[in-house]
């Protein structure tokens, strides 16, 4: 957009989502056709030459299979068993059934071009959130997508968006689809920035799942770099709140570009970081009592060893629903609680 020249950032293409898409997001009974874009597909010879080995360790590509069989159902009545009311409940359902790529063919046009204009992949989001609790629907396990058929699908799957689009509304907001250009990041390199009363307050690594040995030794250049970046580009700018998150990538050459911008977290925010909300409340508190301030006041948090990993509760929708409700359980967690000791 306009507001971002200037500003390094990854190139973007925005495609607005209408009204109805989102209801219809929202509703049980949405499916992609058999022919779908969405997974890759194989040939018979493959499936047969594959089906008449004895499987002594899974083929290379039994998660691609397996993804593949599931969203290439028909859910017909002859792949049913008769008498079967789990069957004639699906079949019920099935007739009803919104095929929601040939419902919206304007919008899946917009995100063709989209993709084609960013050279033929992009990372996707909404407003706000990445529909990252969504990827183990895709097969290589990314955001990144070719098609709109992929978008459709993370889109669908996610409950982040259905959370996103809610929080739009909230904020009479109009629901968008961002494309960014795909590259293949480090996870070592984002960060994320808040900014409080129009100041940058704190840094935090941004993948919090993993100690990386190489920040250790770089992060009085990393946090100059960023706060460079942020008086350059950011602090004087009329069209941000007052209280904002930013998330930044800095190269082996400390360059910065702009990722995304983010709402400040509140009580109700689950996200992964190495500052708490109180921990920003208490930054923001002993600022305020300071006449000065410096790139010292800036708050710069890494991961320095193993107890600092902070779990991606992300990772939770990878699981079955009875194992993630087992893993919160005070048993569950005093029992880990020991094997620490």
């Amino acid at each position: 957009s306009e507001q971002l020249q200037g500003i390094p950032t990854f190139r973007s293409v925005v495609v607005p989502l209408p009204i109805d898409f989102i209801d219809t997001l929202g509703q049980d009974g949405i499916y992609l056709e058999g022919d779908s874009m969405a997974l890759p597909k194989f040939t018979q010879e493959e499936d047969s030459a594959e089906s008449s080995e004895e499987w002594a360790t899974p083929p290379s590509n039994w998660k691609t299979r397996a993804n593949s069989a599931l969203f290439q159902s028909s859910w017909s009545s002859e792949e049913e068993d008769e008498g079967d009311e789990e069957g004639d409940e699906r079949k019920t359902e099935g007739t009803s059934s919104l095929n929601i790529t040939l419902a919206f063919p304007q919008l899946v046009q917009s995100i063709n071009e989209g993709i084609e204009k960013l050279g033929g992949s992009a990372f996707v989001k909404t407003n706000w959130k990445a529909p990252i609790d969504a990827t183990w629907m895709k097969t290589d396990g990314t955001l990144k997508c070719t098609n709109a058929a992929q978008v459709l699908l993370l889109l669908q799957a996610s409950d982040r968006v259905q959370d996103d689009f809610s929080l739009s509304a909230e904020l009479s907001l109009p629901p968008t689809l961002v494309l960014r250009k795909w590259g293949n990041l480090l996870p070592s390199s984002e960060y994320r920035c808040y900014v409080n009363s129009g100041e940058l307050v704190a840094i935090s690594q941004r993948d919090c799942t993993k100690m990386y040995e190489s920040l250790l030794n770089t992060q009085a250049e990393i946090k100059s770099a960023i706060a460079t970046f942020f008086e350059k580009h950011l602090e004087e700018v009329s069209w941000t709140p007052d209280e904002y998150v930013f998330d930044v990538y800095v190269t082996r050459e400390e360059k910065v570009y702009l990722v995304d911008f983010g709402i400040y977290p509140t009580e109700t925010d689950v996200t992964t970081s190495l500052f708490s909300l109180e921990d920003l409340e208490q930054i923001c508190e002993l600022r305020s009592e300071q006449k000065t301030l410096s790139l010292e006041d800036i708050v710069f948090r890494v991961i320095e060893d193993e107890e600092g990993i902070v779990f991606n509760d992300v990772h939770r929708s990878h699981l079955p629903f009875e194992l993630r409700e087992a893993t919160t359980t005070p048993e569950t967690s005093a029992f880990l609680a020991q094997l620490k000791r």
